[in-house]
């Protein structure tokens, strides 16, 4: 099984990066290891631009696969074995969610049923409204009217990472589910995340997600910037025990003072349009920038190879990390009131579809 950072790193250096990462996990606070990592990110960062002197890599950020075809053999071989991000080209185009549907019809069919807005450290954007400092997950609950018609008149609000297709069912039914189970090697899962956005946002660099998922590309434009899981000692990632991992880094002007060998890493950049699918390895880092007012949903799933190859974020989501695993088995498997939660909204529930 490929792993991205061993064009990079040899098993001391990653060795050392994992306990560092683990022990930033345990003592948040201890500048001893942030010192050595410091010192220790340094050294990494002239061997990444010695690396990348010539050879494959020279010119990043790399582009993603766009295929129109590909089989459930090659694309299991090709990209989920080897971690590795790819566009189905227009795939969806004729699926009844992108044929049918838009944020107008969505604001005259759902226009009064409430939503979450999620508002956590990591996932928003400048400008909309700060998280909460007790580390709730939702800033306030709006209508889809009132979002849809903020969205479209320029507003702020950013509705991430939504139970709407748990409330609403039907919409699962426009999804072409014969392809998504064949595609994606899963025995079992999977969960659905809404989200809906004005134009010229973002999501920020965010990952350590331990699903795989296909992103259905409903409505309008994004691009997305794609980094391997292995490379978090480069970004900086957060170490303050929640279930997903983030980085303050810019992707767009990389300050090398603060994120020394950051321009170096091996990633991937692409452009989504409507009717589009992405495929996202568990663990792997993205940024996401919203080009036009958009709706997309995220059909996450179980993929054990996929979740096995980073062991290092593995052991800190099982050990170092909350809500426990026994409690997200509960709320993924068990409890059945994800739509109407006000906290652990970024433990979706998995099912058999």
């Amino acid at each position: 099984m490929h792993h991205w950072t061993k064009k990079d790193f040899n098993l001391y250096e990653r060795t050392l990066m994992s306990l560092v990462f683990w022990g930033l996990h345990l003592r948040p606070k201890s500048t001893w290891i942030k010192d050595f990592q410091t010192d220790q990110n340094m050294k990494l960062a002239r061997k990444l631009k010695q690396n990348r002197g010539s050879g494959a890599f020279l010119n990043l950020p790399l582009e993603v696969d766009r295929l129109k075809t590909l089989s459930p053999s090659d694309f299991y071989n090709t990209y989920v074995k080897t971690h590795t991000p790819v566009i189905f080209d227009g795939i969806a185009c004729d699926w009844d969610c992108v044929q049918k549907w838009n944020l107008e019809q969505l604001k005259e069919k759902h226009g009064s049923t409430s939503v979450v807005i999620v508002s956590r450290d990591g996932l928003t954007d400048l400008g909309e409204k700060a998280p909460d400092q007790n580390g709730k997950e939702f800033s306030e609950k709006i209508t889809i009217e009132n979002l849809i018609t903020q969205i479209l008149n320029g507003g702020r609000k950013f509705l991430r990472f939504s139970p709407l297709l748990e409330s609403n069912p039907e919409f699962k039914a426009d999804l072409n589910h014969n392809w998504l189970k064949k595609m994606r090697h899963s025995f079992f899962g999977a969960s659905y995340q809404t989200f809906i956005g004005p134009a010229n946002m973002k999501t920020p660099l965010h990952g350590g997600e331990s699903t795989a998922f296909f992103y259905i590309m409903v409505d309008g434009e994004k691009t997305w910037d794609l980094i391997p899981a292995g490379y978090y000692s480069m970004i900086r990632s957060n170490t303050n025990g929640y279930g997903y991992n983030f980085s303050k880094i810019n992707l767009s002007q990389i300050d090398e003072t603060e994120f020394p060998g950051a321009k170096d890493m091996i990633r991937w950049r692409c452009h989504l349009k409507k009717g589009d699918i992405l495929y996202v390895p568990s663990w792997m880092w993205h940024e996401v920038h919203n080009l036009t007012a958009s709706w997309g949903i995220s059909y996450r799933f179980i993929s054990i190879k996929s979740m096995l190859l980073e062991k290092t974020f593995l052991f800190v989501r099982l050990f170092l990390t909350k809500p426990s695993i026994p409690k997200v088995i509960y709320l993924s498997f068990f409890k059945k009131n994800l739509p109407d939660r006000e906290d652990h909204l970024l433990t979706p529930s998995l099912s058999r579809d």
